[in-house]
C-alpha cells in the first residue's frame, strides 16, 4: 500500500475527543433552491427534475458546497463529510445519472479535500481530516418483498456491492482521508460495504481507516430487527477504525444505545444523532445548546472517540458543540 492515513488519525484522536460536522442535505433544502441550481451546463437539457438532488450540486454549484464545508471547519470541526451520501449509481439511477455518479463523489470529495487543506493551511498545527461519506442506499436486500416501503426498489448484492467499491474509489481519488460507511439499516449490508470498500482500496493501493455507523430506532434495534449485539458481533471480524450511530434519534434517545455498543466492541466510537425530531414540514429544532448538552453528558462519560451532528444540524450547533466537549477526555481503546 502506498497511502496510510490511519496514524495520523490515530494521533489527533488520543488526546482529546474529535469533532464531527453536522448536516448537509437538511442545510442545503433550508435554501429553498430552485431546479436550476441543480444544472450546470452538461445537464441544462435533462429532462428528469434534478431539485432536490443535492449531491449533484458538487457539480453545478460547488461554491455551495464548499461553503458549507468551509462554515463547518471555522466552528471547529477536526472531521468533515464529503456531500456524496447518496452519490451512488442506484441512487442516481432513479435521476437518470447513474453514469454521473462516480462525477460527483470525485467532485465532492475534492471540495471537501480543498477545505480542508486551506483550514490546515490557515492553522498548521491543526489537522483536519476528510471524511468519505458512503451511503449504501435506501434500498436494502433484507428489505424486498411485498412488505417493503413505497420507494424502495429492488437490489441485489452485487448491484450494491459494485455501487459501493465504484463510489468508494472516487472518494479515494479525490483525496478523502478515511471512509465513512453510514445511516445503516441492517449488517449485510454493513457488511457488503466494508467489502467493496476494502476491494477499492486495494485497486488503488491505499489503506484507509473505516468507520460504520447505524441507525436504529427507538427500541435500541436495526430496520431488520437486528440488535446493537448482533451489529457488533457480525463486525467483529473487520479491522475498523470505530462503530457508530447516527441519524434518526436525538442525543437524548441515543444515549443508552451508545452504551450499549460500549459493552459490545474495543472499536472507537462516534456519535453524531439527529437535532431531535423533525415537525411535519420536515424542520428541526433541537436548539444547538440541547443538542451539545446532551452529547456532553455522554462524552463525558468517556464513551465518545468522534462526535458531531446529523439531520437538521447547524453549524452553530458544531461550534456550540465544540466548546462542549472541550477538554473531555476520549474513550480508551484497548
Amino acid at each position: 500500500m502506498t497511502r496510510n492515513t490511519a496514524p495520523s488519525l490515530e494521533a489527533a484522536g488520543a488526546a482529546h475527543v474529535l469533532l464531527l460536522d453536522g448536516a448537509y442535505g437538511t442545510q442545503f433544502r433550508a435554501l429553498n433552491l430552485p431546479e436550476l441550481a441543480f444544472r450546470d451546463a452538461s445537464l441544462a437539457r435533462h429532462s428528469i427534475p434534478l431539485a432536490g438532488n443535492y449531491e449533484v450540486l458538487n457539480l453545478s454549484r460547488p461554491q455551495i458546497v464548499r461553503g458549507l464545508h468551509d462554515a463547518y471547519l471555522t466552528a471547529g470541526a477536526d472531521i468533515i463529510e464529503t456531500n456524496t451520501f447518496n452519490a451512488n449509481a442506484i441512487i442516481q439511477a432513479d435521476f437518470g445519472l447513474e453514469a454521473r455518479a462516480a462525477d460527483m463523489v470525485r467532485a465532492g470529495a475534492s471540495l471537501a479535500r480543498a477545505a480542508a487543506n486551506a483550514a490546515m493551511m490557515a492553522d498548521p498545527a491543526r489537522p483536519r481530516f476528510v471524511a468519505g461519506a458512503l451511503g449504501v442506499t435506501r434500498r436494502d436486500p433484507a428489505r424486498q418483498g411485498a412488505d417493503s416501503p413505497p420507494g424502495i426498489a429492488e437490489a441485489d448484492d452485487d448491484e450494491l456491492r459494485v455501487a459501493c467499491a465504484d463510489a468508494a474509489g472516487a472518494l479515494i481519488e479525490g483525496g478523502v482521508d478515511l471512509l465513512l460507511i453510514e445511516t445503516l439499516t441492517s449488517t449485510r449490508n454493513a457488511r457488503l460495504a466494508i467489502e467493496a470498500a476494502r476491494q477499492a482500496m486495494k485497486a488503488t493501493r491505499v489503506d484507509l481507516p473505516i468507520v460504520v455507523s447505524g441507525t436504529i430506532g427507538a427500541d435500541g434495534r436495526f430496520e431488520t430487527g437486528e440488535t446493537i449485539e448482533a451489529f457488533a458481533d457480525a463486525l467483529a471480524e473487520f479491522d475498523l477504525h470505530a462503530l457508530g450511530l447516527n441519524c434518526a434519534l436525538s442525543a437524548r434517545d441515543l444515549a443508552p444505545h451508545i452504551a450499549t455498543l460500549a459493552r459490545y466492541t474495543k472499536r472507537g466510537l462516534w456519535l453524531y444523532p439527529n437535532a431531535g425530531y423533525p415537525d411535519e414540514a420536515g424542520r428541526y429544532h433541537e436548539t444547538a445548546a440541547e443538542t451539545a448538552a446532551a452529547l456532553h453528558a455522554i462524552a463525558a462519560q468517556g464513551l465518545l472517540n468522534a462526535v458531531g451532528a446529523c439531520c437538521g444540524s447547524t453549524p452553530a450547533h458544531i461550534e456550540t458543540l465544540r466548546h462542549a466537549v472541550a477538554g473531555l477526555k476520549p474513550r480508551t481503546l484497548v
